[in-house]
């Protein structure tokens, strides 16, 4: 993400140059930090239990078995984040469809995998899963990679002759922010299985996501039609253009309350929807969790469009201020309700959820609409400083 922001300027300058040592640079940085990870991450694995960790038994997984799927699974992560850089240079260039393919490719080669009869024992069949999953996330975005550094990139194709330390560390130090961030989101936003399987009971997971699936397809409307908005704002940023960065943001903002209100709409006939998805009588729909669902669908897209602001234009102090508190107090909430109060359940999760995004819904937006407002008015001041001037 550092090197998005970066790479949105030297590119819009067509500073060849620059762009191949910002490319270089990230490619070099997050592939030693990758090896680092790497070398880590496969000491505690072969010193854990995962069998306990995920609450597996060994009659149904055996612990080698396990452990051999953790390590290949891992490996492909690891191998995806060094490859990941490529997303963050089609977002520069504007090309927001290509990660979206990548990612689709990605779901639909481990959809035909899931379609193949498969005769094997289930150790056998964790085994090639996560041959599976390694492959499948690892080999579309490789393509993609070589297909833009052999044509479009191909002047800014990486190499370590054009790394630069003084580039490195100005990428890295934004990216090292926005890393902080998204370690605080996936605390704060991609961790209620893992919440409800650890404190509740594991077929309560598949409880949540029977309310969670079709909320979720707001949330991913929100993000597909925020990545283009994310480099036009830094573009707009680095020109200077402050007043359409505020158009843009009170248009997002109208897009949202039209998906607040959505988000309302879908509670409202979750029961319904719920019996044609699932069956009738598959899921009985409780007024709590699904109000809880739909006021965090809607907390989730006024969050994100602030943040994307905020990410455009580098303001990320606020931000990650707020995702870390939020993060602390979904835990704080979580643990406290498990040990004082016998009879939560996992929508104790969902509740947490609410109150550790009132940061990133309240304090957050007041702070970036004064900073977008402050850009404008120095912008302003400036321009009439320099009339007087001329005069």
């Amino acid at each position: 993400n550092g090197l998005r922001n970066y790479l949105v300027k030297t590119l819009a300058n067509k500073d060849e140059e620059a762009s191949k040592k910002y490319i270089s640079s990230a490619y070099v940085s997050v592939g030693i930090i990758s090896l680092a990870i790497f070398a880590v991450g496969i000491v505690l694995i072969n010193v854990l239990d995962w069998n306990e960790i995920m609450k597996v038994s060994t009659d149904v997984i055996d612990t080698i078995v396990f452990r051999r799927f953790i390590s290949i699974v891992f490996s492909g992560v690891v191998i995806h984040f060094f490859f990941l850089l490529i997303s963050s240079i089609c977002y520069a260039l504007q090309k927001t469809f290509l990660p979206g393919l990548i990612s689709l490719t990605t779901q639909l080669l481990i959809y035909i995998y899931l379609l193949i009869p498969n005769g094997n024992s289930v150790n056998g069949k964790v085994i090639s899963l996560s041959f599976v999953h390694l492959f499948a996330y690892n080999i579309p975005i490789l393509v993609v990679t070589i297909i833009l550094f052999v044509g479009k990139l191909k002047f800014a194709r990486p190499s370590i002759k054009f790394f630069d330390k003084t580039v490195a560390r100005q990428v890295m130090g934004l990216g090292g922010v926005f890393f902080v961030i998204q370690l605080a989101l996936i605390a704060l936003n991609s961790s209620n299985e893992i919440y409800i399987n650890a404190f509740f009971k594991p077929r309560d997971v598949v409880q949540y996501n029977y309310y969670h699936k079709l909320f979720y397809v707001l949330m991913v409307f929100i993000t597909l039609v925020l990545q283009p908005f994310w480099s036009a704002i830094t573009k707009a940023y680095y020109e200077k253009r402050f007043e359409w960065i505020k158009k843009a943001y009170v248009f997002l903002n109208f897009v949202g309350i039209l998906l607040c209100l959505s988000s309302v709409i879908l509670a409202l006939i979750y029961q319904p929807l719920a019996d044609i998805w699932l069956g009738k009588g598959v899921l009985k729909v409780e007024a709590i969790s699904v109000s809880l669902f739909a006021l965090y669908t809607a907390m989730f897209v006024i969050a994100n469009i602030t943040c994307s602001v905020s990410n455009g234009i580098g303001k990320l102090k606020c931000q990650m201020i707020c995702t870390l508190v939020g993060a602390f107090l979904k835990l704080t909430i979580v643990v406290f309700a498990v040990i004082f109060y016998s009879s939560a359940t996992w929508i104790v999760v969902m509740l947490a959820n609410v109150f550790a995004m009132i940061p990133l819904v309240i304090i957050h937006p007041i702070y970036m609409m004064e900073v977008v407002n402050k850009m404008i008015r120095k912008k302003n001041t400036l321009s009439v400083n320099s009339c007087t001037v001329e005069e």
